[in-house]
């Protein structure tokens, strides 16, 4: 079956290039119809949407669970539970807001595989603000391009990626967990509000092929993926997530905010102990 795809579609392209051969590559039609109706039937069932933000899901989890484990990582001697997690993430969105960061607000964050990355991650959205994930190990350049392309101004590091990002017009924000833990609490604490139409994720390309490219999810768009992924991925409570993938790739949105939107606990270990990073 997968070879006589592959034939169809170098059929479909000999033909399209037949038709106009003066047409410039990126006008090639690969698909043709059978393509087209699979595609239709593979979609046939849209699932509803939900309605929700993807913070304020793993919030009620942590109503419910709040002593079970959230993040066990090769930087922590014992394993932070949810009620920490909340809190630290809670504390740090009220330090972003005060700087400025709220709903449709860009923010770049840089840090290599830690507790400190994942709890940035949700902090900036309980801030209002869209994660824009960057590789501390890709060529300054690259990442100081993505920084101007999504207009962001502030972009959050950790303590030792301050040349990374020299000259850029943003502001930078080195944050690790001492930072985090000595944030005075507000009392009430008050943080912007977010709607399920919001920006939650902005990820790029490699731009290998040019300048990188970048596609934006809403919370809408995540809260219902995760919402019907995870059964079928069979996550659940006593799910415990490696979170293998760079931070650069949607996979680890499914490991990082599926796994604590369904109770599990995120396991992350050192970069060195990762092997190839997807």
């Amino acid at each position: 079956m997968q070879a006589q795809r592959i034939a169809a579609m170098y059929t479909q392209v000999i033909q399209s290039c037949l038709e106009r051969f003066d047409q410039p590559p990126d006008a090639i039609q690969s698909f043709n119809a059978a393509d087209i109706a699979q595609l239709e039937c593979w979609n046939s069932k849209l699932p509803s949407a939900v309605n929700d933000t993807v913070h304020h899901m793993i919030y009620q989890m942590a109503l419910q669970q709040p002593h079970r484990p959230a993040i066990s990582s090769w930087d922590l001697e014992t394993d932070l539970s949810y009620s920490q997690v909340e809190e630290y993430a809670t504390q740090l969105a009220l330090d972003l807001a005060r700087r400025g960061i709220g709903p449709e607000s860009f923010v770049p964050f840089c840090f290599p595989k830690s507790t400190v990355a994942v709890i940035v991650i949700l902090a900036i959205l309980k801030a209002g603000g869209a994660c824009a994930p960057l590789d501390p190990s890709h060529p300054a350049d690259y990442s100081r391009g993505i920084v101007q392309n999504v207009g962001a101004r502030l972009v959050l590091i950790s303590t030792s990626k301050h040349d990374i990002f020299r000259g850029c017009e943003a502001r930078t924000l080195a944050i690790d967990m001492d930072y985090i833990k000595n944030l005075r609490p507000l009392q009430p604490p008050h943080l912007p509000h977010v709607t399920p139409d919001n920006a939650a994720y902005i990820i790029h390309t490699s731009g290998t092929t040019g300048k990188p490219k970048a596609v934006v999810y809403d919370h809408c768009c995540l809260s219902t993926g995760i919402t019907y992924h995870a059964p079928a991925l069979k996550l659940g409570s006593t799910t415990r997530t490696l979170q293998f993938a760079a931070y650069v790739f949607d996979v680890s949105v499914m490991e990082i905010l599926t796994t604590w939107v369904v109770g599990g606990c995120v396991c992350i270990p050192p970069v060195r102990g990762c092997g190839v990073v997807w």
